[in-house]
């Protein structure tokens, strides 16, 4: 099978990818052979012109809309990312060729409607949820409600879009490496990433299942407590906060960890939030978030290698993960048959899988080593603080206009993930049409402390 010539094997990337991680990249003809196998084993086309049988509305965000006609007044409304099962609809993760009819609710989508919530429907994303801008969805490119001429972020693009404009209340999302954090940073309201395996991910269509993660985004702190309290996931001792924008003695005490790479960007998205927390006890301390062996582009590198891996093994049923795998597999082995749009599997993921074929999984397994080194670096911060503040976006919101850097986007949002603790993103203060943002870390399994610091902090 001959290369897309849209994107060829990138050996300057795969060279790249082997530095990083201390390993020697193999001959360009193995690297070439390992290519055109990945491509195969996709069966990937280009510029496919089927018609589509869903047509998103509402800002591109609402894929399909619930049967369910009436909704009390008190009830909040969810819409669900499409990777996520909701019953009696059709998920099509953002793909043409992938559908699967759902026969059953996902169980995190049962417990919502025993809360009293209100499943709306289901939102529009980046294919498979590989992306992180919000244009990279097979059925369209969602829209930004509050700035047109800026990307959504991804990949709960739908999710994050409609809460904004306020369609519904609240987005049930996935988060691998920020999806339910950046779109909401771009889209100027607040997203929730829990504890790694808070929240039960059967029937959810993975990605990565080392890093995948079901979460919120609301368009304030405020209301995700709300979603929240009748969940009963989160011991959430505290009182909802004044709307005075001064915080109270709920977080007297606190220990704030500001990294010294970042400070200026979090002083830029809060100013005076040292001066603001000193009055109610809570002290601040200069952190590092990098370990000294390791650099932000190595552990950004070993990211991505193991989400191609993983990814790959979903993809081609290798990976099976879940209850709902079998149902899963047979839509996905359909879409195969019929043919994976080649651009959302861009040159990155076919020359990283590439390279991973080539060498036989050896870049895996040095990936992990990284992520194990960072994992227990943070740990070893996040014993000494509370909660740690870091900027949401490694960059301002990008213009549609504009070439998107992937990286600085998850710079700051894939600590969480790699670390499986949790992590929220909050709009902090007016910047123009998109408020700014900041995020939040705790350690692992603190998520009624992240949201009680959360809560004193948003502005709303």
């Amino acid at each position: 099978m001959t290369n897309n010539p849209h994107f060829p094997m990138r050996l300057d990337f795969a060279e790249s990818i082997a530095t990083q991680l201390q390993l020697s990249s193999p001959p360009p003809s193995a690297l070439r052979a390992a290519f055109d196998d990945t491509r195969s084993r996709l069966n990937l086309t280009s510029n496919r012109s089927d018609t589509l049988d869903v047509e998103p509305s509402q800002w591109g965000a609402v894929v399909s809309r619930c049967s369910e006609i009436s909704k009390s007044h008190e009830s909040l409304s969810v819409l669900v990312k499409d990777c996520i099962a909701v019953e009696g609809m059709t998920m099509t993760a953002g793909s043409r060729t992938f559908r699967h009819l759902s026969d059953t609710d996902a169980p995190v989508v049962k417990e919502l409607r025993r809360s009293g919530l209100h499943i709306h429907g289901t939102a529009n994303m980046d294919s498979f949820a590989y992306g992180v801008t919000g244009r990279q969805s097979e059925l369209g490119a969602v829209r930004n409600p509050v700035s047109s001429a800026h990307i959504p972020g991804g990949s709960s693009s739908g999710c994050a879009a409609a809460t904004a404009a306020g369609v519904v209340d609240a987005g049930l999302t996935t988060d691998t490496g920020g999806s339910t954090r950046i779109p909401a940073a771009c889209c100027g309201i607040t997203g929730y990433k829990p504890t790694s395996g808070l929240l039960s991910s059967e029937g959810v269509l993975p990605l990565a299942p080392s890093f995948d993660t079901v979460g919120f985004c609301t368009r304030t702190v405020r209301d995700l407590l709300t979603v929240l309290r009748p969940l009963n996931m989160v011991d959430i001792d505290l009182e909802l906060p004044s709307k005075s924008h001064q915080p109270s003695y709920a977080i007297s005490g606190y220990k704030l960890g500001i990294p010294r790479s970042c400070a200026q960007q979090v002083h830029t998205a809060f100013p005076d939030i040292e001066q603001t927390l000193a009055g109610v006890d809570v002290s601040t301390h200069e952190v590092s978030l990098i370990p000294p062996s390791l650099s932000i582009p190595q552990i950004l590198t070993a990211y991505s290698v193991v989400v191609a891996k993983e990814f790959i093994g979903v993809l081609t049923g290798e990976n099976r993960h879940g209850t709902l795998w079998g149902s899963f597999r047979n839509a996905l082995d359909s879409a195969r048959e019929h043919g994976l749009e080649s651009s959302v599997f861009d040159e990155t993921f076919q020359t990283t899988v590439g390279l991973i074929t080539a060498m036989d999984g050896s870049p895996v397994a040095a990936a992990r080593s990284v992520i194990e080194t960072f994992d227990a670096h943070v740990t070893r911060v996040l014993n000494g603080v509370d909660v740690i503040a870091l900027p949401t976006l490694g960059c301002g919101v990008p213009r549609l206009d504009s070439e998107v850097d992937i990286r600085a986007l998850l710079r700051y949002t894939i600590v969480a993930n790699l670390t499986g603790t949790p992590a929220i993103s909050i709009p902090t203060r007016d910047s123009g049409p998109i408020p700014m943002s900041l995020q939040l870390i705790a350690p692992h399994g603190d998520d009624a402390s992240l949201l009680r610091f959360a809560a004193e902090l948003s502005i709303e």
